[in-house]
């Protein structure tokens, strides 16, 4: 409706609002623009854009194009780019657009092209040149009283620019010269889309499991593929989300997607997403989802003793429904619980668990038992049991977990140790008493300073012979070393050939030795030990030592021989330690 707003003295110009939205209403589709032109506009209703009543008003002869041009957008649902400047001709996109169309006045105005960064240019789809109307008009009038005077200074372009493919979104170069005024114009190119996500995946309509799940409602880059996050031309969308009938409005400020968290359940989920956007853009989403909800209720013991783990009052019981309702026997019959537990570190807790079914339909019974080895190779301590139900129904797979926490005390005690490990207890006591039987003191052995090739030093008691020194020898019977707690014994060998003597000897421990022959040395002067010879009537074992003097005379030579004693390479005499 284009007026000057002065109306005939027949229609009340106080009812005009309500007239005209009572004509927009009578239509679902029908819309009234009322555009007042003139400096002396008289009537202008207030427009009101829910019921379908829009009205402007135009001053001058300029600003009847401009008004035009938005009711033109209106209609065919273009939007108009703000901020641009003729100054540096930036234009910035941040979604992709269907196409960009450009409205610009002045007597020698000429749009060239629309250029991206890398300087590629988009397609000139069509390029119109507008003026004032060549008519003079119906002629005087009643109404008109006088001519209209032509302006003949209205001339302008538009230009359009679209392609096969999206104009993509970035930063883009318009040349236009010789305009007054440039008005920009776009139509995105977005997809609305509503989904029910779990995580990352969303879901296909069909069947879905009960739980926790997230609604997003957005725009879709149709490029990527993906929702777009943020963006000044899609303005601050509205949406609607009904969820099994329960509606929420959301906002989404500079275009934004937007996300509900729902608890799914039930039989079945009806989703319906509705956006109003920029100028009257609608679209809408909805999708339907058949509920199938798998729970486990876990009923485990808190605690058991180790030694009574296997009597079978320590039990899990479990239940599994489908909606609330138990799974059918075929249903039962099918399914698979598996049982998993970790101790506090979440390694494997060492114990086995035995899964019967439960004497009624959609139950289990799980109890623990000893792991291989029995009772003292069963892990103790806190244990967290995962229990996991697997089923199929109507042809889809469901599963559901739940984790318990049950306490395996250790109640063994000194009698079950020795129960368990007697045998071990007695054969490592056996080891100990035959090592102990080669350790001293249990074990006495000879010092080990005594030289198995002692030295004898010859003493010349003749005029014509010469002192020397010879060797004499030591050696240990095998049988006496390989014998546990036998004390080692052996033979020394104390002067040469041809008095040769050798004394049989015994460790007695502390580094002594007891000669076991001493009826051999009773009674014989020429033969003393660290200076003493033994009596005749000596009676046992004399005791002598690795450093005792031993020394016999006879009238040619005198040998002395000390066991820990041997001559040096440089002919010194070298003592061994003594004991």
């Amino acid at each position: 409706m284009l007026t000057d707003g002065d109306f005939d003295n027949d229609i009340p110009a106080s009812g005009l609002k309500a007239d005209l939205e009572g004509k927009a209403a009578a239509n679902e589709n029908l819309y009234v623009q009322y555009l007042a032109i003139g400096t002396d506009v008289k009537n202008i209703p207030e427009g009101n854009a829910d019921k379908g009543l829009y009205a402007q008003k135009a001053g001058n002869t300029s600003e009847v194009v401009n008004e035009l041009a938005e009711i033109s957008n209106r209609i065919f649902k273009r939007n108009e780019y703000a901020g641009y400047s003729s100054e540096d001709s930036g234009l910035e996109f941040d979604i992709p657009l269907r196409k960009l169309i450009v409205f610009a006045q002045g007597k020698d105005v000429k749009i060239g092209s629309l250029k991206n960064e890398e300087g590629g240019e988009v397609k000139l789809q069509s390029d119109t040149a507008v003026s004032y109307s060549s008519t003079d008009g119906a002629g005087l009038t009643t109404f008109v009283k006088s001519t209209p005077v032509k302006d003949t200074s209205l001339k302008g372009q538009v230009a359009v620019f679209a392609d096969e493919s999206p104009i993509v979104a970035g930063n883009y170069t318009l040349d236009v010269s010789g305009a007054d005024s440039i008005q920009i114009y776009y139509e995105p190119d977005v997809k609305f889309e509503a989904g029910l996500y779990k995580g990352d995946t969303k879901m296909e309509e069909g069947t879905i499991e009960g739980g926790a799940y997230t609604v997003k409602v957005g725009f879709v880059d149709q490029l990527s593929g993906k929702y777009i996050k943020s963006s000044k031309l899609l303005g601050e969308p509205k949406y609607t989300v009904s969820i099994n009938g329960e509606t929420q409005e959301l906002t989404g400020k500079d275009g934004a997607s937007q996300s509900i968290d729902v608890e799914v359940d039930g039989e079945s989920l009806e989703l319906t997403a509705d956006v109003n956007y920029l100028k009257d853009y609608t679209d809408s989403a909805s999708y339907t989802f058949k509920v199938c909800t798998l729970d486990i209720n876990v009923d485990a013991f808190k605690s058991a003793n180790l030694k009574t783990l296997e009597d079978g009052a320590n039990q899990i019981t479990v239940e599994a429904t489908r909606n609330d309702q138990p799974l059918t026997k075929e249903q039962w019959d099918a399914a698979t619980l598996d049982v998993v537990s970790v101790n506090k570190d979440g390694e494997e807790f060492g114990i086995q668990w035995d899964v019967q079914k439960g004497s009624e339909v959609s139950t289990w019974i799980v109890t623990p038992k000893y792991k291989k080895g029995g009772m003292f190779a069963t892990e103790t301590g806190q244990a967290d049991v995962t229990i996991n139900v697997s089923a199929e129904i109507d042809g889809d797979g469901y599963g559901k977990a739940e984790t318990v926490s049950v306490n395996i005390k250790d109640d063994k005690n000194i009698v079950d140790y020795l129960k368990r490990y007697w045998k071990h207890i007695v054969i490592s006591l056996l080891l100990l008493i035959l090592i102990l039987g080669y350790v001293p003191p249990f074990k006495k052995r000879f010092a080990r300073s005594i030289k198995k090739r002692p030295s004898i030093e010859c003493s010349a008691e003749k005029i014509g012979l010469r002192d020397n020194v010879m060797k004499g020898n030591f050696e240990k019977d095998l049988a006496s070393r390989l014998l546990p707690y036998v004390p080692e014994t052996g033979r020394l060998t104390f002067s040469p050939t041809p008095v040769k003597k050798t004394a049989k000897v015994r460790a007695s421990g502390g580094g002594s030795m007891l000669i076991l022959n001493t009826s051999a040395f009773a009674g014989k002067e020429e033969i003393t030990f660290n200076g003493m010879s033994i009596q005749e009537n000596e009676k046992g074992h004399h005791r002598i030592s690795a450093s005792t003097i031993i020394v016999v005379s006879t009238p040619e030579f005198t040998y002395t021989c000390i066991p820990n004693v041997q001559r040096t390479a440089n002919g010194e005499i070298k003592r061994g330690k003594r004991k």
